[in-house]
């Protein structure tokens, strides 16, 4: 799921995966998913054919619009100010949200932005 989550993020920042870093992050993220896809499609066939292989649950990681967060969101005026991100900063945080979003216990709801994935903010 987090690599099929990070090969989706990748397509709409392509400028952040375009170094040899991103593109062996990449690479890896497509190895994974090819696997997992394999092992579910046998899973699948291991079973009756009453029901399909289990989804894993949704944590409570939430991608809204921005005008949905901004309004709410405390450090907003600051976050619009940025103009330029530091190289590597939104790889660095596409992978957080995908961390994220396989691994928050029960309970702990986060919403961030679609095209802002620093702008977070904890919901109820």
């Amino acid at each position: 799921m987090q690599s099929d989550m990070m090969m989706q993020n990748a397509q709409r920042l392509k400028p952040e995966f375009d170094d040899q870093r991103g593109q062996d992050l990449l690479w890896l993220c497509r190895e994974i998913s090819d696997l997992s896809t394999y092992l579910r499609i046998k899973q699948w066939w291991a079973q009756t054919h009453a029901g399909c292989a289990a989804q894993v649950a949704d944590h409570g990681i939430v991608e809204v619009q921005d005008k949905e967060i901004w309004p709410t969101y405390m450090l907003a005026t600051e976050a619009q100010g940025w103009i330029q991100s530091p190289a590597g900063r939104i790889r660095r945080l596409i992978t957080e949200v995908t961390s994220l979003k396989t691994g928050l216990s029960s309970g702990i709801y986060v919403k961030h932005a679609m095209s802002r994935p620093d702008v977070m903010k904890p919901t109820r």
